[in-house]
């Protein structure tokens, strides 16, 4: 275990209760879950694994430290993420903070390099420092079970952005696995460079090169964003990615098409009747 992944557990290990683990094959498959009954919070504001059977093991660690940015976004910042400044190096390979556009990533196999250097990192320290605690997330295997898709198919071919190899988008892969319900607010995150779990998803955080908007980052610190998945794997040329969906809630089909009968748009404006 390398030094960041203790400090973090360190921080968090109190704060979950961490279920055995089970020798079962990560599989994804059709079932019926129940978003409607009111998810089990603990005292300390943070779901316990045990809720998230279907979670693979090797992405729990990943799991807890999201939440924790989430919950507790000083002391994620303080005791971790600013740990990730010791990544950034310049081309003669030394870091130096003001040259150093270069990423390595935590097991020192390749070098990224990054579009704006160390600057996207801390300026997210900076969000996180200044960001009120938000919920939890919670896991939805249905949407894991669509990332896990995703990873395989464009990563195989070497194909990027949200659309599959024979065109399906995210709305069209989740309802493979949940055709009774429709996502509400759902969102995807595609990042390239690592299959490490907690680096796939702290480079999301970091979001180089979206100077924008960093819609990846927002994603993951999106207040209304309740349920999420993520998936790892390789890429064909860049080395592994990471898939990740959101979504607030989940909704009847009838309940869906009852509000969009309501609603009639016209001269830009939702008339709602």
């Amino acid at each position: 275990m390398d030094y960041l992944t203790e400090t973090l557990l360190a921080l968090i290990i109190h704060r979950y209760t961490l279920p055995k683990a089970n020798n079962q094959q990560d599989q994804c498959y059709l079932k019926t879950s129940n978003y409607q009954q009111k998810p089990r919070i603990r005292q300390n504001n943070l779901p316990s694994l045990s809720q998230f059977p279907d979670m693979p093991e090797h992405f729990k660690e990943a799991f807890m430290m999201i939440n924790m940015a989430r919950t507790s976004p000083q002391l994620f910042a303080k005791f971790y993420l600013e740990k990730f400044r010791m990544r950034y190096v310049n081309a003669d390979g030394k870091g130096n903070q003001d040259t150093a556009n270069i990423y390595v990533t935590l097991d020192k196999s390749k070098s990224l390099q990054t579009y704006e250097g160390i600057y996207p990192l801390e300026e997210c320290v900076t969000r996180l420092r200044k960001m009120k605690p938000l919920d939890p997330l919670l896991w939805s295997h249905e949407m894991y079970c669509a990332c896990k898709d995703h990873v395989d198919d464009i990563g195989l071919v070497g194909l990027y952005g949200h659309s599959s190899s024979l065109g399906l988008n995210m709305y069209d892969r989740i309802r493979e696995y949940y055709p009774e319900k429709e996502p509400g607010m759902l969102a995807e995150n595609v990042g390239f460079g690592s299959v490490h779990p907690m680096e796939a998803l702290i480079l999301m955080l970091i979001d180089d090169g979206d100077i924008q908007d960093r819609k990846m980052r927002e994603n993951l610190l999106d207040p209304n964003h309740r349920y999420f998945a993520f998936a790892t794997g390789k890429h064909k040329f860049q080395g592994g990615m990471c898939v990740a969906m959101f979504c607030l809630e989940f909704i009847d089909h009838d309940e869906v098409q009852n509000m969009h009968d309501k609603i009639k748009y016209s001269d830009r404006q939702y008339n709602i009747y």
